[in-house]
């Protein structure tokens, strides 16, 4: 009889180690988090700065179509198909990314995306493409 229920909780507890992040997927809510990654910001005369020395590589974090209508100059897309490709290979090199503004948080992605690459020298411009223009800044089509 006790193994019976022993048996019995090994599977409930299958069952909802299962479901619940499947489920939650489907629903868009993250059950776990991604380890912690400590990601620096950078001000606009900082990356004015790294983009004249062409030190930096700039990941708009945006969506396809909102990379499309526009971007910073030399940015890649964080959704391309080819994004990794136009990455540095040298893992320590700055890279930048940035999405719509200070109140987006799909720059998240790309950082994890960048970590999980083995990136470690990954900044967050936070003022985005609204700080960008803004600031007198013209955009890339």
């Amino acid at each position: 009889m006790l193994c019976k229920i022993f048996l019995k909780s090994i599977g409930l507890i299958a069952f909802f180690l299962i479901t619940i992040p499947v489920a939650s997927f489907a629903c868009g809510k993250v059950i776990h988090s991604e380890p912690s990654v400590k990601i620096e910001k950078i001000s606009l005369v900082d990356l004015k700065k790294a983009i004249a020395e062409k030190i930096v590589t700039i990941v708009d974090c945006n969506s396809s179509e909102c990379f499309a209508e526009g971007h910073i100059t030399g940015a890649i897309c964080n959704k391309g198909e080819d994004a990794v490709s136009k990455l540095p290979a040298d893992k320590t090199a700055m890279v930048v990314c940035y999405c719509e503004d200070d109140k987006s948080a799909s720059w998240k992605v790309g950082t994890v995306r960048l970590t999980k690459l083995g990136y470690t020298n990954i900044k967050l411009y936070e003022g985005g493409l609204k700080g960008w223009k803004e600031a007198g800044n013209t955009l890339e089509k």
